[in-house]
């Protein structure tokens, strides 16, 4: 980017959209010269200095020097009260330029790429959290997306984000008849996480607060409505095959995109930016599914610079060392013109390893059976998921006169692993803390159509050394032990081990966590469903929800 000011062909393209997505992209690859080499470094700070001077033009352009080929700028609009751009202004139907931004439509996808590069420039550069135009600049975009004030004469409340649909729409104020619709939700989560981002970065709490909450109810509908599993209620079993909507419209779901018909828009179109937010929505299970359905069978062509958003958004998750090696074998130019090279890469070099798809069965013959089974669970740090980790051990009662009773005895020790699978130096715990005694509840519930004794351990526990990065602090686990009521003798029943939260102050993002269980289990035959990453008989790899900040 600073070679010959080529920074300038990558962030100015004329629209907002595609310059958008010009200053993330070079945002992105600034975090990671930060992240290797520091934040003091020269070339650190020469890269925020190129968002810097992307930033001058447009909201001081008369003083900020070359900006061509930048947007052409906006106004304020006194009718609809809002900041479309100039480019399309006097076009008839106001929607061919920039994807119809003069009339308001697509605004929290065009304006949500700046408000991310935004907040990381001021990461690395403090000092523009003062600067006055910047900063106002940078909240009238919101104001104009998101404005959260009814008192606020300039702009209307929520102009995109419907409270009831839980999510926005694109459209802006031309008519429809299929009525207002959305497309690409991932670009709508980069705003909401945008937002979050520049709340936190400026100490301002109820930005940071309104960020996070849209952002979550967002992620489930997205998850609900839009990315579709097996056995999605809301739309028709035929067409949750296509695993994702394409437009959403309110009266009706096309499969399909705006400016074409090729899977790969229709698919990708969900997947860009690549941000921590894509990965809230984004589950292991559901891109395992969509994979298999339908991106497999794809050409993705190594010169297709959509292919580079099939590999990062969705085949990273499912296999991060393919995607890796197909990325590395794509050119630079080949990118999608919103992603460098350097960014897949590391996208997909710390994606955590995924759980092997059948389970690896473990026959132990009756006389061989432990009383107790010792279940090492190990979760990494830094990646979302939608389904928490479960255990399934499964008993043959072939032989059983009646429901054998299963326990769950202990809380072993939990350990913090480096990324090669050693205990990181005082960071472990052996007994639970005295703070609070382990709390045990018992009840019966409905799961997944039958009923099941659940018993449920609460405890809190403190580490008394802590890595230089994080305090000392009282933590928190919460684990479930399902018991599934049987109506026939003979059924195979497993025992559910559901870890549902681990509060718990990872020291790098790269780490694991291992979590003890002692499991009482009955003298009598068993298969065990336990999920390993390979046949290495190493731990068993979890997803966690555990998160660690622009990382």
């Amino acid at each position: 980017f600073l070679e010959n000011e080529n920074w300038r062909s990558a962030m100015f393209k004329g629209s907002f959209y595609f310059s958008g997505k010009g200053f993330q992209k070079v945002g992105a690859v600034c975090l990671l010269v930060e992240k290797f080499y520091g934040i003091d470094f020269a070339k650190t700070q020469a890269c925020a200095d190129v968002l810097a001077q992307g930033f001058r033009c447009l909201y001081d352009r008369s003083s900020a020097g070359n900006c061509g080929n930048a947007p052409v700028g906006s106004y304020y609009d006194q009718v609809w009260g809002g900041i479309p751009s100039r480019e399309g202004y006097s076009d008839n139907g106001c929607y061919t330029a920039d994807f119809g931004n003069a009339c308001y439509n697509d605004h929290h996808y065009h304006y949500g790429y700046f408000v991310v590069a935004a907040a990381i420039l001021v990461r690395l550069v403090p000092a523009f959290g003062n600067n006055a135009a910047f900063v106002s600049y940078i909240n009238t975009l919101i104001r104009d997306t998101t404005n959260p004030s009814p008192a606020d004469a300039y702009f209307p409340s929520f102009r995109s984000f419907d409270w009831f649909d839980l999510h926005s729409w694109s459209r802006g104020v031309t008519p429809s008849g299929d009525g207002k619709d959305q497309e690409s939700t991932s670009e709508e989560l980069n705003l909401l996480y945008g937002i979050h981002l520049w709340g936190s970065i400026l100490g301002k709490a109820d930005l940071q607060t309104l960020g996070a909450t849209m952002l979550a109810l967002c992620i489930r509908t997205i998850q609900e409505y839009f990315l579709m599993k097996d056995g999605n209620p809301h739309h028709h079993a035929d067409f949750v095959k296509n695993r994702v909507t394409g437009i959403f419209f309110q009266n009706k779901a096309d499969y399909t995109t705006w400016f074409g018909w090729r899977m790969e828009y229709i698919h990708s179109i969900q997947m860009l930016p690549l941000s921590p937010a894509l990965q809230l929505a984004r589950s292991f299970a559901f891109c395992q599914q969509e994979w298999d359905s339908i991106l497999s069978s794809l050409p993705l062509s190594l010169s297709d610079p959509w292919s580079s958003i099939v590999f990062t958004g969705n085949f990273a998750v499912v296999d991060p060392e393919k995607a890796y090696q197909k990325l590395s074998q794509m050119g630079p130019d080949k990118m999608d013109d919103g992603l460098t090279q350097a960014w897949a890469r590391y996208w997909a070099s710390v994606q955590p390893t995924p759980l092997a798809r059948t389970p690896v069965t473990l026959p132990i013959a009756a006389a061989e059976c432990p009383a107790s089974l010792k279940l090492d669970v190990a979760l990494q740090a830094g990646y979302f998921f939608d389904e928490m980790p479960r255990v399934l051990v499964h008993q043959s009662s072939s032989s059983a006169s009646h429901r054998p009773v299963w326990a769950l005895l202990s809380l072993g020790a939990i350990q913090e692993l480096d990324a090669d699978g050693m205990v990181v130096p005082g960071r472990s715990i052996t007994s639970v803390s005295s703070q609070k005694s382990a709390v045990w509840r018992e009840e019966v519930r409905n799961i997944d159509g039958g009923l099941a004794t659940v018993t449920r351990f609460e405890a809190d526990v403190r580490l008394e050394q802590n890595c230089e990065t994080q305090p000392s602090q009282l933590s928190s686990v919460t684990i479930e032990v399902a018991e599934p009521h049987s109506p026939e003798v003979g059924s195979m029943e497993p025992l559910q081990i559901h870890i549902e939260s681990v509060d718990w102050p990872f020291c790098s993002s790269g780490h694991w966590l291992r979590i003890g269980l002692v499991v009482d289990l009955p003298l009598q035959a068993l298969t065990g469903g336990l999920f390993a990453p390979d046949d290495s008989g190493k731990l068993l790899k979890f997803r966690s929800g555990a998160g660690c900040g622009m990382d």
